[in-house]
């Protein structure tokens, strides 16, 4: 039987921004820094260039590049201000006509692939002024930090044309069998893994 866990039930303003603060530094632990392109015309694009921007934005880059520390100061809006230009320019640089190029290049390599689309992230926020370890983050986790949010969903390029969609299981439903594979490569049904003694954890994510 699915079970689904407690969530809080905070509604201030200030515990609201407080969990946000808690969930950026969580997500941003241990992130690796920019990633590298081994595919030669993903090396060598110039992304800015390649795609000067057609938008207006209302955030100003400061001077200083933005980490966390400085990030953690603003309040909930003065951060959902920041993401939706981050987002849109990430959208922009994604389907300039050079950066579609280079994505058909590198064709089904999902390394490269994922490693290029960090590349885009990290130009985005060389752009405004922000530190990639951090900013990449606030990109990629912008409908888990805003859950509902009708017009942050509909910016992020990777929510737009996401295949997968949330399902119809719910809680008390009997999750249905299907083949997984584990570490060691071997297929098995998922029902051989549920025992009858003791409750199991599900966890299922996308691998970027």
């Amino acid at each position: 039987m699915i079970r689904r866990p407690p969530r809080s039930t905070l509604s201030s303003s200030s515990a609201a921004s407080d969990v946000y603060k808690r969930q950026v530094s969580t997500q941003s632990t241990g992130t690796v820094g920019r990633m590298e392109c081994t595919h030669p015309e993903a090396r060598s694009i110039r992304l800015s260039s390649q795609a000067p921007t057609q938008l207006t934005f209302e955030y100003s880059p400061t001077k200083q590049p933005l980490g966390l520390p400085e990030l953690q100061q603003l309040t909930k809006p003065q951060i959902r201000a920041i993401l939706v230009d981050l987002l849109r320019r990430e959208d922009e640089l994604r389907l300039a006509p050079a950066v579609q190029q280079v994505y058909r290049a590198i064709g089904d390599d999902e390394t490269e692939l994922s490693n290029f689309t960090a590349k885009i992230q990290h130009a985005v926020c060389d752009e405004f002024c922000i530190e990639p370890s951090v900013g990449s983050e606030l990109i990629r986790s912008a409908m888990s930090l805003f859950p509902g949010d009708d017009e942050l969903r509909n910016i992020p390029h990777y929510v737009r044309h996401n295949r997968c969609f949330e399902g119809t299981l719910t809680e008390g439903d009997t999750p249905p069998d299907c083949k997984v594979v584990g570490l060691d490569g071997k297929q098995q049904q998922l029902r051989s893994l549920l025992r009858p003694t003791g409750p199991v954890v599900l966890l299922a994510a996308s691998h970027t």
